[in-house]
């Protein structure tokens, strides 16, 4: 979502804070009136609400936003976000084939571990489109010293249906 904000003309940067609540857009022009209409546009768009903050409202977003780009911001996102996706991807892989309490967590961990490493790589911010499928190898490798072989296959479909969501 972030990365097609950016695409907006207009648009200096983006910020978040930890919760992905607020949002501080920051714009290169001084008429930000059509780059705010067109943010609200494809928030709604993408089925989010979105509206702008004024007076107390907006000083009480920045500082949120402040004190969470204050702290190790972006490694902190990218565990929790790496997390989540991990929980989403092995709830659909385990729906309908049973698979073991252990195994279940260890394929959790296998899918956050490696997504983090991708979304913290040194080149991240210039991969943004591609994070997730580049995770995909490593996944699957290691995945595959623990599931047997049927179990690998419908990972990697799986996965590769997950990553369209």
């Amino acid at each position: 979502m972030l990365a097609r904000l950016r695409e907006i003309p207009g648009i200096e940067s983006i910020d978040v804070d930890h919760s992905a609540t607020l949002m501080r857009v920051r714009t290169a022009s001084a008429d930000d009136d059509p780059i705010l209409q067109a943010v609200l546009a494809l928030l709604r768009m993408e089925g989010y609400g979105g509206r702008p903050l004024t007076g107390a409202d907006a000083d009480g977003a920045t500082a949120r936003i402040e004190a969470w780009l204050g702290t190790n911001a972006a490694s902190e996102l990218s565990r929790e976000e790496a997390r989540a996706l991990a929980d989403d991807a092995v709830a659909r892989f385990a729906a309908g084939r049973p698979v073991a309490g252990a195994a279940s967590e260890r394929l959790r961990r296998t899918v956050s571990e490696h997504l983090y490493r991708s979304f913290t790589a040194p080149d991240a911010a210039a991969q943004i489109g591609t994070l997730l499928d580049r995770a995909l190898p490593a996944i699957l490798a290691e995945a595959r010293t623990y599931l047997g072989p049927e179990d690998a296959n419908a990972l990697d479909s799986t996965l590769r249906t997950f990553r369209r969501v």
